[in-house]
């Protein structure tokens, strides 16, 4: 989602202040789910298959597409 936002942006100066606003962006929602225990609230509410989903999709997401944007080569 990162390279999704940033490809709005010619690499360079511009790009370095966008990826440097949304990581404080980022920063300023977890503190704020941290000082509020909101956080703790926002886990305890996810159900414990849907938190195994989404760790398994962010794995997923992860992994590194080749040009074509293919997973895996045929």
């Amino acid at each position: 989602m990162v390279l999704l936002f940033l490809s709005d942006y010619e690499p360079g100066p511009e790009a370095i202040q966008a990826l440097f606003a949304l990581q404080f962006l980022v920063f300023i929602i977890f503190l704020f789910l941290g000082v509020t225990r909101l956080g703790s609230k926002l886990v305890d509410f996810i159900l414990r298959f849907m938190k195994g989903g989404i760790i398994i999709g962010a794995g997923i997401a992860a992994g590194e597409l080749l040009p074509a944007g293919a997973l895996l080569p045929d």
